[in-house]
């Protein structure tokens, strides 16, 4: 179970890769396949956490570590890949990576991390939907059936979330 996990996290790294060069060496014509790699490295993402939580013996791989890493780079992949294809000017992400990375480092919390992760994964859905709207409908029926099916995850996900801007914002 844990190599599956590991796998599957691994997997997103390459997916992500592959985000990437499909930006900058076939642009736009390649975004069906692109929204159709990010739902595969979404799937990917939804069972690594559980089949890791549930292998024996409970331990952490140097893999599994490196889950949010890759999640982080996934949103840098599809940054890329809107930039490579003249969704967003590379000056404004430019800026949007430098403030990202410099908020993280300096308030050190996750949910700052996500806060930035969050606006380029709704950049992504919605030039999907306008674009590629076909393989983008497959992207929603997933997030649909992902929340009804783990409805208590994404909740307390969301606490999560919400007690780390607590945290920064001191509140």
């Amino acid at each position: 179970m844990k190599r599956l996990a590991d796998l599957l996290t691994l997997s997103r790294f390459f997916l992500s890769l592959g985000i990437m060069a499909l930006g900058v060496w076939r642009g736009e014509g390649m975004l069906p396949s692109v929204v159709m790699m990010a739902l595969l490295a979404w799937m990917t993402d939804t069972l690594d956490g559980p089949l890791a939580r549930h292998a024996r013996p409970q331990r952490t791989t140097w893999i599994g570590e490196q889950d949010f890493p890759i999640d982080v780079f996934m949103v840098v992949a599809l940054l890329s890949y809107l930039t490579a294809i003249n969704v967003v000017p590379w000056q404004g992400v430019l800026m949007y990576l430098l403030v990202a990375t410099a908020a993280i480092w300096w308030l050190r919390e996750q949910a700052v991390a996500l806060a930035f992760m969050a606006p380029v994964d709704a950049l992504f859905l919605y030039t999907g939907w306008q674009r590629a709207p076909t393989e983008t409908r497959w992207v929603f029926l997933y997030l649909a059936v992902t929340l009804v099916l783990d409805w208590h995850r994404f909740c307390y996900m969301v606490g999560v979330f919400i007690n780390g801007m607590r945290r920064v914002l001191r509140v």
